[in-house]
């Protein structure tokens, strides 16, 4: 799965979380600390603390620990 086309399911508008996903995943990937979550769980985690409406920076921060490592 890729991500970048993964943000316009259905030729929807682009939401605010996926613009969020997409920052965070640009971001993190310019700077050396590419997500290393495989594409299923890292959407599971990211749009279910969205659906379930309980963002906690406190938890983003803690997965963004487990699931990313720096690039070699």
């Amino acid at each position: 799965m890729e991500w970048w086309p993964g943000i316009r399911w259905n030729d929807r508008p682009i939401s605010v979380e996926s613009a969020a996903f997409a920052a965070t995943y640009t971001f993190l990937a310019i700077n050396g600390w590419p997500i290393s979550s495989n594409p299923d769980a890292t959407y599971r985690f990211m749009f279910g603390i969205y659906e379930r409406q309980n963002f906690n920076f406190e938890a983003l921060v803690a997965w963004l620990r487990l699931n990313t490592r720096p690039a070699l």
